[in-house]
C-alpha cells in the first residue's frame, strides 16, 4: 500500500511539473516529445499495460461465471495461486511504471522548446515554487518560514518647495514650520483643540523626533534638517501624530474634530490664494472662503470636481505628492474630470451617498504612516484628504467621511514582502 501511495505522488508531482514547464509550449510545437527515447517510453509503457490488462481479464473470466455470479467450480488452491500470480505481476509491473514515468518525465523536460524555455514565470509557476518550498523547508501554521526580503531603496527625498501654480507662501510651512510655534496650522488647532499650550505641544514633539530620528534615518535618510526636506518633514509629522494621539488617547470624537478643524484651515490658506480665482472661473460659485449659504445651495456636485483638482494640483506642484488619480484605474468612464455625474447629482438630492476614490501616489507622509499602522493605530498624518473634505463640508454643505489603505501596486511572490507606494482616500459622501 505504501508503494503504491509514493508511485501516485511520484505520478501526481510529474504530471504538475510537465503541466507548468510544458502546458504553454503547445503553439511552438505540434508534440512537446519530440525524441525517440520518448516514443519508445510510451510504445513500451501502453504494451506493459495491455498485457496486465489481458492478464486481468483472464482472471476475472475464471473467477466469475457470465452472469457475474461466482463459479461453484472455482476451487480455493486456484484463488490462492491467482491472488499470488496477480501481486507479483502488480509489483512487477508497479516497478516498471515507476522506471518508465520518471523516464518519460525526464525525457520530456530536456526536450523543451527554445521558446518555452523563455517564457516569464505566471502566477501558476509562482505559486507551485511556494507551496513546493514550504513542503521541502517546512510548513509552519500560518505562512511557512520563509523569510521577508528588503524592501528596495528610497528614491532621494523631495524638496517641498512652494507652488509653481501660485505665489503663496510655502505650503509645508503653512502646515508645520521648523519652529514648531503658533503660525503653523497642525500646532494652533491642535493647541485649541486640547487646551495645551503650544510650547508644551512644541517640547513633546521634539522628544519624540529625537527617539525616533536613528531608526527612521535608516531607512528615510533627509538632507537636511528642514521641513522642506520630504523625510525630515515625515518624521516631524511622525513625532506631532504621536504627541496628538498621547493627547487625545481614546477619544476619537475629539480626534475628529481636530482633523477636521485641521482640513479647513488648509482649505482656507487654499482659498486666500488660486482657489478663489480657480473656482469663479468654473462659475460654480464657491470662490472665497466667505461663501454665503445661498451660494453653497446652488451647487451641484460635479461642480466641485474643478476645486478637488486643483487641491491635487497645489499639493503635487509643492511635491508633497508625485502624481495622483481621480476615480478607479479599472474605469474607464468615471475617472479624472468625469469622476462625478448627473445621476451622482441626483442620489445625493435623493438622500443617498456617493463615493469617491482619490489615489495618492508617494505622499509625503507615507513612512510615518506606515510605521504608525504597523503600531496598530489608524490615527496617521494625512493632509490632503481632510483638505478635500473639508471642500465639500463647507462649499456644499455635505457630511463626508473616507478611510485610507495603502496599496502596493506590484506583485510579490513572497506573500510576506510589503512595499506600498500608494495610498488610497475612499470618500463617502451624503447630505447632512
Amino acid at each position: 500500500m505504501t508503494f503504491l501511495v509514493v508511485r501516485l505522488l511520484f505520478v501526481f508531482f510529474s504530471s504538475v511539473a510537465y503541466q507548468l514547464h510544458c502546458g504553454r509550449c503547445m503553439a511552438f510545437s505540434s508534440s512537446p516529445l519530440q525524441s525517440p527515447l520518448s516514443s519508445w517510453i510510451l510504445r513500451l509503457k501502453s504494451a506493459t499495460l495491455h498485457s496486465r490488462m489481458t492478464s486481468k481479464t483472464v482472471h476475472m473470466q475464471r473467477g466469475h461465471g457470465p452472469n457475474g455470479d461466482d463459479n461453484t467450480n472455482f476451487n480455493s488452491s486456484t484463488t490462492n495461486n491467482n491472488i499470488m500470480t496477480r501481486r507479483s505481476l502488480w509489483t512487477k509491473h508497479t516497478s516498471k511504471f515507476l522506471f518508465l514515468d520518471a523516464a518519460l518525465t525526464l525525457t520530456t523536460l530536456t526536450n523543451l522548446p527554445e521558446p518555452c524555455l523563455a517564457k516569464a514565470k505566471g502566477a501558476a509557476e509562482y505559486d507551485f515554487e511556494f507551496y513546493m518550498r514550504n513542503l521541502i523547508q517546512g510548513n509552519n501554521p500560518r505562512e511557512g518560514n520563509i523569510q521577508a526580503t528588503l524592501p528596495p531603496p528610497l528614491p532621494p527625498p523631495r524638496v517641498l518647495k512652494g507652488s509653481s501654480v501660485s505665489s503663496s507662501p510655502l505650503l509645508v510651512e503653512q502646515i508645520l514650520n521648523n519652529y514648531l510655534n503658533g503660525d503653523c496650522i497642525t500646532l494652533k488647532t491642535l493647541s485649541q483643540t486640547t487646551n495645551v499650550s503650544v510650547d508644551d505641544i512644541a517640547e513633546r514633539i521634539k522628544t519624540y523626533r529625537r527617539k525616533v530620528a536613528p531608526a527612521f534615518a535608516t531607512r528615510a535618510k533627509w538632507r537636511e534638517e528642514l521641513v522642506t526636506d520630504e523625510y525630515y518633514f515625515d518624521l516631524c509629522c511622525y513625532a506631532l501624530y504621536r504627541t496628538a494621539a498621547d493627547l487625545l488617547p481614546s477619544n476619537y470624537k475629539v480626534r475628529d474634530e481636530w482633523v477636521q478643524k485641521l482640513g479647513t484651515e488648509i482649505y482656507n490658506f487654499f482659498m486666500l490664494g488660486t482657489l478663489s480665482s480657480s473656482a469663479a472661473a468654473t462659475g460654480g460659485g464657491g470662490g472665497t472662503s466667505t461663501t454665503t449659504t445661498s451660494t453653497s445651495t446652488m451647487l451641484k456636485l460635479t461642480d466641485t470636481i474643478p476645486i478637488m483638482e486643483r487641491i491635487l494640483l497645489e499639493f503635487q506642484s509643492n511635491n508633497f505628492i508625485s502624481s495622483y488619480r481621480l476615480g478607479d484605474k479599472n474605469d474607464d468612464v468615471r475617472t479624472g474630470s468625469n469622476v462625478f455625474d448627473e445621476y451622482d447629482n441626483d442620489d445625493i438630492n435623493s438622500g443617498l451617498s456617493v463615493n469617491c476614490l482619490v489615489s495618492l501616489v508617494r505622499p509625503a507622509t507615507l513612512t510615518s504612516s506606515l510605521q504608525i499602522v504597523g503600531e496598530q493605530s489608524r490615527f496617521i498624518p494625512e493632509f490632503i484628504g481632510t483638505t478635500i473634505a473639508a471642500m465639500w463640508r463647507k462649499e456644499m454643505g455635505y457630511k463626508v467621511e473616507y478611510e485610507t489603505y495603502f496599496v502596493d501596486e506590484e506583485y510579490r511572490p513572497n506573500p510576506k514582502d510589503y512595499f506600498p507606494t500608494e495610498q488610497l482616500l475612499q470618500f463617502t459622501i451624503r447630505k447632512s
